[in-house]
């Protein structure tokens, strides 16, 4: 596994712009869960001499936002004075799953967005008032005091 502590200061510093919202240990905890599914890009870090080559591997690594709610609940809410921006270089899934998942006052971009229950799901999601949930070539835009509610295994995919 790669020893963040012992990353050139240059890496360190890439890392610091890509994440500068989360601690040390969470972004260790993203690339650990990354590399365990494409080990392929633990080696290429490990390997990499440019920092165009490190940008390309983050870029790869953290492209996609996959929120999975299980059998518990995720909210997400942007504050009273300004709302709340989530942007993917992939995609971003919010699947309810048996839980619940709230998503208000938010502005979600991604090239694909998918909003709502995989396949078997039994739980419920609610878009709410002042969000908006945006692609290349869709957006969905939700006023204030109105709200989208998916329930089980229907979804919204945005391409």
């Amino acid at each position: 596994m790669v020893d963040f502590n012992a990353l050139d200061p240059t890496v360190m510093s890439l890392l610091s712009n890509y994440f500068t919202t989360f601690t040390a240990p969470t972004i260790e905890k993203v690339f650990k869960r990354v590399f365990k599914v494409n080990p392929d890009l633990q080696m290429r870090l490990e390997n990499a001499t440019t920092t165009q080559e490190i940008e390309s591997i983050f870029q790869e690594a953290v492209g996609v936002i996959d929120v999975n709610a299980s059998d518990g609940s995720v909210s997400v809410q942007g504050g009273l004075e300004e709302k709340l921006l989530i942007e993917a270089l992939k995609g971003i899934r919010f699947d309810h799953s048996h839980g619940q998942v709230t998503i208000e006052n938010t502005t979600l971009q991604a090239p694909v967005l998918r909003t709502g229950g995989s396949n078997a799901a039994t739980g419920t999601t609610t878009v709410a008032g002042g969000t908006i949930l945006s692609t290349g070539g869709t957006s969905i835009n939700v006023g204030k005091g109105a709200k989208i509610t998916i329930t089980g295994g229907a979804q919204i995919t945005q391409k």
